[in-house]
């Protein structure tokens, strides 16, 4: 793993394995964490990025 992330979980699974990290570094314009899951070399979410968690969040059903 990158010196830049840290690993706070991992799971295999079927598909690939299932990774938590988080940046090392603080983003520098909101001084936030950041938080990203992995699986296998996609990224499948990211905390920077929350556009499309909020959208499919608001769909009916």
């Amino acid at each position: 793993m990158s010196k830049l992330f840290e690993e706070l979980d991992y799971r295999p699974t079927a598909i690939g394995p299932l990774t938590l990290r988080r940046r090392r570094r603080r983003e520098p314009v909101t001084g936030t964490d950041v938080f990203e899951i992995k699986l296998g070399e996609e990224h499948l979410m990211s905390s920077l990025f929350t556009a499309s968690e909020i959208a499919l969040a608001r769909l009916p059903g």
